[in-house]
């Protein structure tokens, strides 16, 4: 939802194995699109037929995912959080112009349709984070747009743990 990502396919998802535990695994083959409308929806039912981008609607069905509310809300503001603090250098390692990374943040990254149902200011960057579209002052890069979208530092699991997919 973050990521206005709409190709969320169960092939998209997988976890770590370690032979006890099942662990998801970090985000990959995201694809943000800049949507045809002000909300977007996904392509795979959350809960309680909820296929809307919509944090609230995510967290009120925690309960599914073994999390209660706050700690649901905790999850939401952490990822918020890691998005705003990391974009810079995710846009420059994906090799998108200062431009390119500013149009993309508010719009696929953030969108905040995605809020529209939290608190007022949700998204609203808070101490130590980055300010939303145009004020985050990406430096021009050298790179050209790129299709493929990877996340820089990525940490591999143990070499125990099998990824199984879900």
């Amino acid at each position: 939802m973050c990521v206005r990502n709409t190709d969320d396919h169960l092939r998209n998802h997988a976890a770590f194995w370690d032979g006890e535990h099942l662990k998801l695994t970090p985000a990959y083959d995201l694809a943000p699109q800049p949507g045809s409308g002000s909300q977007a929806r996904q392509s795979l039912d959350y809960g309680g037929g909820h296929r809307e981008a919509d944090l609230a609607a995510l967290i009120r069905e925690a309960g599914r995912y073994g999390l209660s509310r706050g700690a649901a809300l905790a999850k939401v503001e952490q990822i918020v959080m890691t998005i705003r603090a990391t974009w810079a250098e995710t846009a420059d390692a994906n090799r998108l112009t200062s431009a390119e990374a500013n149009a993309m943040l508010g719009v696929q990254i953030l969108n905040e349709s995605i809020a529209w149902n939290m608190p007022s200011g949700f998204l609203a960057p808070r101490k130590g984070r980055p300010r939303a579209k145009g004020d985050l002052k990406l430096t021009p890069s050298r790179h050209q747009r790129s299709s493929a979208i990877h996340t820089p530092n990525y940490e591999e699991p143990s070499k125990s743990g099998k990824e199984q997919k879900l």
